[in-house]
């Protein structure tokens, strides 16, 4: 009778499970865990719920496929002296990989591990507390060391699972205690995953011993799990459940009152709770359960109010202040809060190049003149100069020769030589508002580049060039080689030396965790009036002197003229009296994280961080505890190779209560129970997977190591991590975890692994130091960075960074990989020059190539690769949260041009406005859309489109430039008193991405009632050149943007292109000699409809010919002829004039031969002859006519002898001479010449590729135009 109640109990628990999903709960990773604690309690995949009290070794969870298991998990469990049941030992098997824990030791194929440790895809964390595990196959287990385990499996493994955990099919009960006709109790059931060992000396639990019931103690364990500090876990979970097994240990302790009696149910209570998304509270108390584990004093658990901070390895009790230069820091709760002080700034000039600014920003700079260090921004009311000057055998080594300091508005100068002399009276001098080499003094490391004239430059000689205080000196250029790979010794005598700033046992080992030695060991014109020009003249920087309108502005090595505008960023800046004058809207924030562990920050700080485990990339939820935070990014970092750095191979996007895991170039979605709605997008642009949420989150991925993060304005100062803090100051970014401002990239990328249990970063790994025979490829590979390759970028985006984490990544893929390393590398650069304005087409066969012929169709070609993309605007509306993101120009592999007609447009009537104005700023004022630059457009008259602009006779204008216009008072009055009412439409063709397997068809071909002009697009490209099509209306105009991005190609090879393909010649139409409105029309309408599977929709070139007259050119053939490569070929009979056209001699004919047998034979070689034996000879009207003799070609027919017939009398034996001629053709005057057409069909990048056209004609006759 016990047996059969607990049968019914434990079906009760479940049943209740079951009714919980059914009331449309979602799936959460609750369902994804089972666990085992206390009381011998286990919780199955399902939701099963049962006791089951054996110490024997069983199988806790495998994968039970048939073909092959990849993973299993067994367990002991034993009494300890408190006779409470423990785990003793797990035994995991992960493919050939196994790995054994008992409390504080890991053995890992039979060798002890120190934790933690990470081999074969498998991570293993332990601390005093618990141990956990991480497999990269999707399992997760954790274990406390004493009853409780729990593991967390991925989602493919549904249904494929045994053991005590169950099958993991989301169905409770069945196939677990109820198998087809027969069911087991818990006791059966879990003797049937017990592993057989020959030395195993264990009892099985009797199965037919029923487990003691328990109806006492429910209102205390009711009070205990309903109360306020598990609030957010009512609806999570099913307390009843965990009521009952609180229950069961009540019973099972006897009244005996330790902790493990009530203290391990609640507690794995709040563990799931938590792990499916709750909060639970404070439900630990001194006296009950204690608090939480103090990790840093190890003393126990404390509430968190008392928990110590730890800062540089010394200890901080809560509410302990420190205070440095810059801030005040105090310990609250663990952490850091910080605020800021007001803190002096100082700007250095060191080894007569290396200049680090008053906010800490470091560059290099040789110069050879007066430079302005810093000056007063307000009435100049001071200024610092410095003179750098060439001193040694090299333009690189420059000395700092003369500091001058003028004071009280120059009145006071103080010169400081380099021999340590004096002039005048040494002063002191503040700056508070300064400008100059040594930058703004505005706490904001990110706009120290910022001149005078108001733009950010990129790099520090362009920056320094316009702090010239002498405009005659010549403008220095950014010195991109190193100088240590000019000779081996020096390269040694520097490192031998340059080595002790980053020696952790040298002389400067203690200013390290103050100051980064890194930095210290790399060290490797404004318009002026009345100085050199007239009074009322300045001095514009290139040799001239100019009103103060014309004065030009300088950006990036560049300049501009006055009204000239550029892109910064998001913002436009015109150049307005040598100043820039720039829109301040607020830009959205971009972070990158590429390669081996670079990472640029938010506001632009680029560094190095190589750890192998899950950090934080940046999130909302700072510290703040009244804000639960919208967002998370988590990059998990593997090993890219065996020197021991590290790739980002994975991320985690939390949006609200939905997790997406990206990996193995893909993605999935697992929606948890807690979290605000945050709806998101995903769409593939280019190489690029894009996630845009609705909460102003964007994050961009290249399905591979590189990763874009794309932030609103709204998030400024709001974000932390290892993308820094996005508040334009560049100089804290690496803020760690804790609240504190660390100076050491590898400290502040430690603090933000989201395992305290994971190794810490101990010192920065050098790939090339480690691999030495791979230094000299990857330098080779990656100097295409500082090649003429990418020159036009050099001036806009720095590329000395760039080169160098490529050359990192090049030395550091060593098992495989290696070309994916670099490419990614040069990739990251040419990205960043792409918003730069820089295209740059840098992939060749040879480099890095991307192979969009894969895709193209048989003797076709759609698809192109495109290295800057198009730009994509998105702006989604949801639930009132609106997001406006420009996704960058991402460089797509296979793009084609896409081209189609507009409607008809009519927004102008004639006797509205003095005229009909189909003008394309018309037609956008009446809330159309049209394209900027249309390809052609065509204009007819509404009530009459069957006729063209000739025919109907009014003065109108029809321009692909700007559209229709025709006004009233151009008309003949005594004929029109308006203009008609006409409509236009024109064809746009766009660049975009093609849908593998797309499929196009030709554009419409414009009718003879409409005229069509088309335009010149320039795009400067690789081995093509624009082309022109004009007709005969309108010449044809030249469309130029505003602004048009700079293009640049490789030096040594081409862009792969697709080849041109000419087609056979064409022949569909024939002229009519007897009908003067006929005539030939090869087009490509035509040529469709004979045949239908003809389809070449972008025709690059045409060719056109005679039939009977293939060799000779067709503009030589005297007929007017339109071979035109967008339409195709027409010749109209009523277009031929007769007696105007050119003659054209034939060939020699010869069709009859003279028979001597005959008398009455003869030579006939007569028209009518001509004609029978060739049909297709039409020639109505000769013009002339020339006869010779085929055997004596060279002497005169009057001179052989013959008449008439020709024939010889010699001997009383006639001989007739074999005769031929040759005919003058007059003016043809049709268009019987058959044309014939072939096309040339390709798609390509820049072009719109249209027809090429062969042409042929047969001569047909006089009056009838041949």
């Amino acid at each position: 009778m016990g047996l059969r109640v607990a049968s019914l109990f434990m079906l009760w628990l479940a049943l209740s499970y079951a009714n919980e999903i059914r009331k449309g709960r979602t799936r959460n990773h609750g369902h994804y865990v089972c666990s085992t604690w206390g009381n011998n309690h286990f919780k199955t995949f399902d939701g099963d719920f049962y006791q089951f009290p054996g110490i024997c070794e069983y199988n806790f969870v495998s994968d039970c496929q048939e073909s092959y298991k990849e993973f299993s998990v067994h367990i002991q469990r034993a009494l300890n002296s408190n006779n409470h049941p423990e785990i003793q030992y797990i035994l995991i098997t992960i493919k050939d990989f196994t790995v054994y824990l008992r409390p504080k030791l890991a053995v890992v194929d039979g060798q002890i591990v120190k934790t933690p440790y990470y081999s074969s895809g498998v991570l293993i964390e332990s601390n005093d507390i618990y141990t956990k595990v991480f497999a990269k196959l999707g399992l997760v287990l954790i274990w406390n060391h004493e009853d409780a385990l729990m593991v967390e499996l991925d989602s493919k493994f549904n249904n494929h699972t045994c053991g005590l955990c169950g099958d993991y099919n989301g169905v409770p009960i069945y196939n677990e205690f109820i198998n087809g006709d027969i069911s087991y109790n818990s006791i059966t059931y879990g003797n049937l995953q017990k592993i057989s060992k020959p030395n195993a000396k264990c009892e099985d639990p009797d199965e037919t011993q029923a487990l003691p019931s328990c109806n006492g103690h429910r209102d205390e364990c009711e009070r205990l799990l309903t109360s306020s500090a598990f609030v957010d876990c009512r609806l999570r979970l099913n307390v009843e459940t965990y009521i009952q097994a609180c229950m069961q240990d009540k019973c099972a302790c006897n009244g005996n009152e330790d902790s493990f009696c009530l203290c391990s149910t609640i507690s794995e209570y709040s563990r799931q709770c938590s792990h499916v998304g709750g909060r639970p509270g404070e439900w630990r108390t001194q006296n009950f359960c204690r608090t939480v584990y103090d990790d840093i004093t190890e003393k126990g658990c404390i509430p968190v109010s008392q928990c110590h901070c730890k800062l540089h390895g010394k200890v901080y009790s809560p509410g302990e202040n420190i205070t440095n230069e810059c801030e005040e820091c105090t310990c609250d709760s663990g952490r850091w809060t910080c605020k800021d002080l007001p803190c002096p700034g100082t700007c250095s000039v060191e080894g007569g190049s290396h200049i680090t600014t008053f906010d800490g920003k470091k560059y290099t700079f040789h110069g050879d003149c007066y430079y302005v260090l810093a000056k007063g921004t307000v009435n100049d009311s001071h200024a610092l100069l410095a003179e750098l000057t060439p001193c040694g055998s090299t333009d690189r080594q420059t000395c700092l020769k003369t500091v001058v300091l003028l004071a009280d508005h120059k009145k006071n100068v103080v010169v400081f030589r380099s021999d340590g002399s004096v002039l005048l009276n040494e002063m002191t001098v503040n700056v508070p508002h300064v400008s100059g080499l040594c930058g703004n003094f505005n706490g904001m490391e990110g706009d120290d580049f910022k001149t005078n004239l108001g733009l950010i430059e990129a790099t520090g000689s362009a920056f320094a060039n316009t702090w010239k205080a002498q405009s005659t000196c010549t403008d220095q250029l950014e010195k991109l080689e190193d100088p240590c790979s000019l000779s081996i010794e020096s390269a040694n005598y520097a490192e031998h030396w340059c080595s002790l700033l980053k020696n952790s046992a040298g002389p400067f080992a203690r200013c390290h965790a103050i100051i980064d030695p890194s930095e210290y060991y790399k060290f490797q014109a404004e318009c002026v009036s009345g100085c050199v020009c007239p009074e009322g003249l300045f001095d514009d920087g290139k040799g001239g002197c100019v009103e103060e309108k014309d004065c030009p502005c300088i950006h990036n090595n560049q300049w501009y003229s006055p009204g000239q505008k550029i892109t910064v960023d998001c913002n436009t800046c015109t150049c307005q009296k040598g100043v820039w004058s720039c829109t301040e809207d607020l830009c959205y924030g971009t972070c990158m994280i590429y390669g081996s562990g670079h990472y640029i920050t938010f506001d632009g700080k680029f560094y190095d961080f190589d750890g192998s485990c899950e950090y934080v990339a940046t999130q909302d939820f700072c510290g703040d505890k009244n804000s639960s935070g919208s967002f998370s990014i988590i990059t998990e970092n593997v090993p890219c190779g065996t020197t021991g750095v590290t790739c980002s191979k994975a991320i985690k996007m939390f949006l609200g209560k939905t997790e997406l895991k990206l990996e193995n170039k893909d993605y999935k979605e697992i929606q948890r129970d807690v979290g605000d709605d945050v709806h998101y997008w995903n769409r593939t642009v280019g190489l690029y997977l894009v996630i845009e949420a609705s909460n102003g989150v964007m994050l961009i991925w290249d399905k591979k190591t590189t990763v874009f993060i794309k932030l609103t304005p709204d998030y400024k100062g709001k974000v932390c991590g290892l993308c820094g803090n996005f508040d334009d100051k560049s100089n804290n970014d690496f803020t760690t975890r804790n609240g504190l401002q660390e100076t050491d990239a590898l400290k502040f990328g430690n603090s933000w692994k989201q395992s305290s249990m994971c190794p810490d970063v101990t010192q920065e790994i050098k790939p090339c130091d480690v691999k030495p025979h791979r230094k000299s490829w990857a330098e080779k590979e990656c100097s295409i960075i500082r090649s003429e390759v990418f020159k036009i970028c050099h001036s806009k985006v720095d590329p000395i960074p760039f080169y160098e984490a490529c050359v990192h990544d090049a030395c550091s893929c060593d098992s495989g990989g290696d070309c994916e390393c670099f490419c990614s590398a040069v990739a990251a650069y040419a990205q960043e020059c792409t918003k730069a304005q820089a295209c740059v087409f840098w992939r060749t066969p040879d480099i890095c190539p991307i192979f969009c012929d894969y895709y193209n169709p048989r003797n076709e070609c759609d698809w192109h690769y495109e290295p800057c993309g198009s730009n994509v605007t998105t702006c989604r509306m949801i639930n009132n949260v609106i997001t406006n993101f420009s996704v960058p120009y991402l460089e797509a592999p296979c793009f084609g041009l896409i081209c189609d007609w507009t409607e008809w447009f009519d927004v102008s009537k004639p006797h509205e406005g003095g005229g009909d104005y189909e003008t394309y700023d018309e037609i956008r004022k009446h809330g159309n859309k049209i394209c900027e630059a249309p390809e052609k457009i065509e204009c007819r008259a509404k009530e009459k489109p069957d006729m063209s602009l000739e025919e109907l006779g009014q003065k109108v204008e029809c321009n692909v430039t700007y559209g229709l216009i025709c006004k009233n008072e151009e008309q003949d009055a005594t004929m029109w008193q308006l203009c008609y009412n006409y409509e236009i439409r024109v064809n746009c063709c766009e660049w975009s991405e093609i849908s593998c397997g797309t499929t196009s068809t030709p554009s419409p071909t414009p009718t003879a009632s409409s005229t069509t002009i088309s335009t010149t697009v320039r795009i400067t490209t690789t081995g093509r050149q624009s082309t022109t099509i004009t007709t005969t209306l309108i010449p044809t105009p030249t469309i130029t943007s505003e602004f048009t991005p700079s293009v640049t190609t490789p030096v040594t090879s081409t862009s792969p292109e697709c080849e041109c393909i000419w087609t056979d010649w064409i022949d569909v139409s024939y002229p009519d000699s007897s009908d003067r409105n006929s005539g030939d029309y090869e087009t490509f309408e035509n040529i469709q409809k004979n045949d239908p599977s003809w389809d070449c929709v972008k025709v690059e070139n045409i060719s056109c010919r005679a039939e009977k007259f293939p060799d000779i050119p067709i503009a030589d053939l005297g007929q007017k002829v339109e071979c035109n490569v967008n339409t195709g070929l027409t010749c109209n009979n009523s277009d031929q004039l007769i007696g105007e056209c050119e003659c054209i001699w034939t060939d020699w004919i010869d069709v009859s031969y003279p028979d001597s047998s005959d008398r009455n034979s003869g030579d006939y070689e007569t028209f009518e002859n001509i004609q029978k034996n060739d049909p297709s000879w039409d020639c109505v009207k000769v013009e002339n006519i020339s006869c010779r003799a085929e055997k004596f070609p060279d002497i005169p027919i009057a001179d052989l002898g013959q008449k008439h017939y020709y024939y010889y009398e010699h001997h009383n034996c006639p001989t007739f001479v074999h005769h031929e001629h040759s005919v003058l053709s007059t003016c043809i005057d049709n268009c019987s010449y058959a044309n014939a057409v072939g096309v040339s069909h390709q798609h390509h990048r820049h072009h719109y590729v249209a027809p090429q056209h062969r042409h042929q004609h047969n001569p047909g006759d006089n009056d009838d135009c041949s």
